[in-house]
Parts: structure tokens; sequence; C-alpha cells
């Protein structure tokens, strides 16, 4: 009997485990303790099933690159900041021989023979600043490029070099006298060699007050770069006339006659005034300071006009005859400067006077104004030719300026109390092309053109700066050669193609990158082509108000 029970409870206990697994029930969904097991990852632990419920899709919407966005030039109409439109006009320039004669008797000045004989040009549309480049203006050029100051906007720092100069003679020659020697000669202190030398490493500030007074001791060569950093140039002689005499024979820019109190002369002996200072001496097209205040240098050499010839008079002295020679000292290498200054009496003041003066040469005299053309781009792609390519380029090749395609666009602010369409010019920034006068055979390397930008490009890599154009057939890349005709990258491009559309540059903006597209004007013979070349600049590179 005893055996038969410990069977039996031997038995029980091996079906005890299976009767427990039989009697489990179905895992309830929502007791993660009741789910069945299952076994995950490499140690076969037992986990919970994760519970599978169904979700209900969200559709994400997948952000879609902006479409390219064009956008139109300005017109041409809009006005550089801080100019006035001069419309083209025929324009009187220089004098008469018998006035001439009369006002070299009256003054003396022989000089003024330079000024015959009178003829008659057209000078083209063009805007013309309303006042003389001022220290405020010329403050954001030398910021932004960090060229050489004026010297007095370095007095500080130049009273303080030149009391240490004189101190350091002192003492060297108190230290020879107590050594029984003979003491070293005096030498003179050059503020304006120092301040050329050492300008870079010390402060400048404007003078106190200033702001509005025509910048001064600035060499022409200086007052050309401004020109060119602000978008602008210096005009010629014939320009200025048509800006002071209106299309009239008048001496002035208010009429025939002297009147002193509209401009700043000889009287006064304090210097200049602040630009615009005597609104009544301006011209009915809202030019100030044509006559007075300072001179303006231009871009023109003190050369003869056509028809010149010297001469030679008599006159009677005393019951003696006296001879003048009406012969000047015409120099290419030497610039003029016009209309007269504060130190000036009314002969000086006249808008034919031409005044030689050294390119070179610094005055609180001498100050300038500056002009545009009309034609978008011109007046940078005229000089980026003349001065970033050399002449063995230049030599080999000929340009076509009536036929450039160009944008261009000015970053400027208004200051208060200003001269009527005064402002100031903070940066400009210019895209354009000239083209060859003549593709040339196409079986070999073909120069394009003259390709001038302000801008870093993005792709191809090019620095900002003036390249010239080089199709190559044997590869279809066109070459992008520096001024010097070094290659510097190439790019793949389509041959030009014969078409007649117009000339055109247009933006458009891409997801990481803005593009100008440059449809450019060639000629072959006869034929008219164009030439595609697309251009990348960084994102928001194209925004602003471009000229076309």
């Amino acid at each position: 009997m005893r055996t038969r029970l410990a069977l039996s409870a031997l038995i029980a206990l091996l079906l005890l485990p299976l009767l427990l697994l039989l009697r489990t029930e179905p895992a309830d969904a929502g007791d993660a303790s009741k789910r069945p097991f299952e076994i995950y990852g490499e140690r076969r632990a037992l986990y919970p099933k994760p519970r599978e419920e169904a979700v209900e899709e969200t559709p994400v919407a997948i952000p879609e690159a902006p479409p390219p966005i064009e956008w139109t030039p300005a017109p041409r109409e809009v006005t550089p900041p801080g100019t006035v439109f001069l419309e083209e006009r025929e324009t009187v320039v220089g004098l008469d021989r018998e006035r001439a004669l009369e006002l070299i008797l009256e003054s003396g000045k022989v000089s003024i023979w330079s000024e015959t004989p009178e003829h008659t040009v057209e000078v083209d549309d063009l805007y013309m600043m309303v006042t003389e480049v001022t220290n405020e203006q010329y403050a954001e050029f030398v910021r932004a490029t960090e060229e050489k100051p004026p010297d007095h906007w370095g007095k500080t720092a130049i009273d303080r070099a030149q009391n240490a100069f004189h101190q350091e003679q002192q003492d060297e020659r108190e230290w020879a006298i107590l050594a029984g020697e003979t003491p070293p000669e005096r030498t003179l202190f050059e503020p304006d060699v120092w301040w050329a030398l050492n300008w870079e490493v010390h402060d400048w500030v404007l003078p106190q007050d200033s702001e509005r007074l025509p910048v001064t001791f600035v060499s022409r060569t200086q007052a050309e770069a401004y020109a060119a950093w602000a978008g602008l140039r210096l005009p010629t002689e014939q320009e200025y006339q048509r800006a002071a005499r209106r299309g009239t024979r008048d001496l002035y820019p208010w009429g025939t006659e002297w009147i002193a109190d509209r401009t700043r002369t000889v009287g006064f002996l304090r210097g200049a005034v602040p630009v615009a200072s005597e609104p009544s001496g301006a011209t009915d097209e809202w030019v100030f300071d044509l006559a007075g205040n300072v001179c303006e240098w231009t871009a023109s050499s003190f050369i003869p006009f056509e028809g010149y010839r010297p001469d030679r008079i008599e006159i009677l002295e005393s019951g003696r005859a006296r001879h003048i020679d009406l012969l000047c000292n015409f120099d290419p290498n030497v610039g003029v400067v016009v209309g007269g200054s504060f130190l000036n009496d009314a002969i000086g003041h006249r808008a034919t006077t031409r005044s030689p003066v050294p390119r070179f040469r610094v005055s609180d005299a001498i100050g300038f104004r500056c002009v545009a053309s009309t034609v978008t781009g011109l007046d940078a792609l005229k000089r980026a030719w003349s001065t970033d390519v050399a002449r063995s380029v230049r030599k080999d090749l000929d340009l076509d300026f009536d036929r450039i395609v160009a944008v261009d666009r000015w970053a400027a602010r208004e200051t208060p109390n200003a001269p009527r369409g005064y402002a100031v010019i903070s940066g400009y920034d210019v895209l354009g092309f000239a083209p060859a006068v003549n593709l040339g055979p196409r079986s070999a390397n073909v120069v394009l053109g003259l390709l001038h930008a302000t801008l870093e490009g993005l792709d191809p890599p090019l620095p900002a700066g003036t390249y010239v154009l080089e199709w190559r057939p044997s590869d279809d890349r066109v070459h992008f050669r520096d001024g010097k005709g070094i290659s510097i990258c190439s790019r793949p491009c389509e041959p030009p193609r014969e078409d007649v559309s117009p000339a055109s540059i247009t933006f458009t903006r891409a997801e990481d990158r803005d593009v100008a597209r440059l449809d450019l004007p060639l000629r072959d013979g006869w034929t008219e082509l164009r030439f595609a070349l697309e251009l990348a600049y960084e994102p928001g590179a194209l925004d602003g108000n471009w000229r076309r």
C-alpha cells in the first residue's frame, strides 16, 4: 500500500508542470503581463512581445525646392546716388580769340590763350554729382578699401610724430655738445612724406564739423580710384562745360556777369565752405558749386584744342611798343582742373578756365566731383579694360563697347539736412560683358570678349575681377583668362549659335545658389550670334535693385 502511494505521488509531481501549462489562459491584449512570450536577442531571454496597434499614418510634407525666381532689374532711368541727369546737348567749349585777347589784356594772364579756339561739341547724356565729393563721401571709400586718407585727417598722429622728431633732434644735438662734438645739422620734418609712409599703422579721423566740406588734398589718381569704387568716373572738360554753360556761351553757371556772393571766391581766405552753401550759384539743373569753393579735377590732359595756334601781339605802353607771345606750354602728362577756388578771382571762376596741374599734386584748394555714363556698366568696363588687362593682351583684342551687356547696382544712404539730390555711396557692384569686334575663324581658339564682375563667383570659383573669355572648339569649353592672359579655370559650354534675340542678363534663384544667366552678343562677320553662360553665386548675392 505504501509503495502504491509513493508511486502515485511521484507521478503527480512529474505531471504538475504539464497541468499548469495546459491551464494558462490566452493573453489579454490590454495587459502586457499576460502577452505571449517571445525570444528576443542573443541572450534568448523572455520579454513581453511589443504591443502592435493600428496607427493612422499622416503623410509627411516634403518641402520642395523653391522654384526659380526671376526678377527684373531696375530701369535704365534709375539715377546713380547723389547725381542728377544732364540731357545730351550741343556745347560751346572754350573762347573765341577776340574775347580771349580782351581777357588777357585785362588780367595779364597769357594762359587764357589755352582756351582758344571756341568750338562746339556734342556732349552725350550723363549723370553728374550735384556737389563736389565731400569728406563723408570719401570716408566711405577709405573705410571700404583701406586707401590712404588725406593728410589732414591724420593731423593728430602727424603732430605727435613731428613733436617726437624735433625732440629727438634736440636730444642728439645736446648729447653731441656735451661730448664735445659738432652737433648734427637740423633736418626738416615733412608731414606729407611721413603720413604716406606711416598712415597704415595710425588712426585717422575727420576734422570736426568737416563732413560736408569738399574733400581736398587728393591727387587725380586718388580721385580716379574713388570714382571707380563708386561706379562713376571723372568728367572731361567738355562735360564740365556742358554742365556749367548749359548750352549757352555764358562764362558762369548763373549767367554772363560775375556775381561775387554766389560763390566762394578770393575774398574768403579761410578756405572752403560746406558744399551747396551758396544755392543761388547752382545751375537751373541743380548742380552746385561749379564755380568757386574748390577747383575740380577732370579726366582731361592739358593739350591744345583742335585749331589752336600760337600768336604774338603788340601793345603800346607809355608810348613804347611791347610784344606779348601768346604761347602755352602744353603737356599731355599734366591734368586739367576747372571751376576756380577760394584762392581765385572772377577770371579764375569762368567756365572756360583750364588750369594745368601735375596729376600727383595735392592742395587744400583742389577737390573733384564725378559723373557717370547713362549706358549701364560702360564706365566700369572701359576702366577694367584699360587698367586690368595688360597691353600685350589688348593689342591682340579689339572690343565693341557699343554692344556691351551689363547690370549694376549701388548701395547708398541719405543724410539729414543734405543738399538737394545729395547721397553717400557705400558700395557698387557690376556684372558686364564687352564682346570682341569679330570672332574670326572658329577652327582655332576664339576670344569672345571681356567679362568684368565685382562679385565673388561660386561656380566657376572666380574671384571678383576682369577676365578675357576664350572658347575652345577642341573641347567645347570656355576658358577664363586673367588680365595677363593666364587661364584661371574653364567650364563646359555650348558653342555660339546664330540668334538675333536681344542680349540679356537674367537672375534666378535655386535652392543653394543665385544664378546669373548671360546671353552674350557676338558677331561673326555680318552674322549675329549669342553665347550663353551661367555664373553661380552665394545665396542672396544677387539681391538688390540692379539697373539694366
